[in-house]
């Protein structure tokens, strides 16, 4: 099972959005609503051989993942973020990407067990 970055979810739950509401939750759903949308583009963009997309991709997953505090998931799309960057070849990218569709199930799980534990 994977671990959540307890210390990024207690800050980002303290700070509130203009409009009252707490931040983590906000980029939490967020996440959950696009996650699959992204991986579902960088795979796309890998099979189209367009690494500045999977870069910009990677990238943004990067952020999202590390702001509801999955840090595995970040690391991971932060490696792939870098081999594209660094033009590295395509296999490289291939062996990085199949661990992320698993990566983000586990994640997801994370958040929902998350939760259930905090009753959100």
């Amino acid at each position: 099972m994977i671990k959540l970055d307890s210390e990024v979810i207690n800050y980002m739950f303290g700070i509130k959005t203009p409009d009252g509401q707490i931040l983590y939750l906000e980029i939490k759903n967020i996440f959950k609503q696009d996650a699959h949308q992204f991986v579902q583009g960088m795979f796309q963009s890998l099979e189209s051989k367009d690494f500045e997309q999977l870069e910009h991709l990677a990238h943004t997953l990067k952020s999202t993942s590390q702001s509801v505090g999955a840090r595995d998931l970040g690391q991971l799309c932060d490696h792939i973020e870098s081999l594209c960057h660094e033009k590295k070849p395509p296999q490289e990218l291939v062996s990085s990407m199949d661990q992320l569709r698993p990566l983000l199930e586990q994640t997801l799980q994370a958040l929902s067990q998350l939760e259930e534990e905090m009753g959100v």
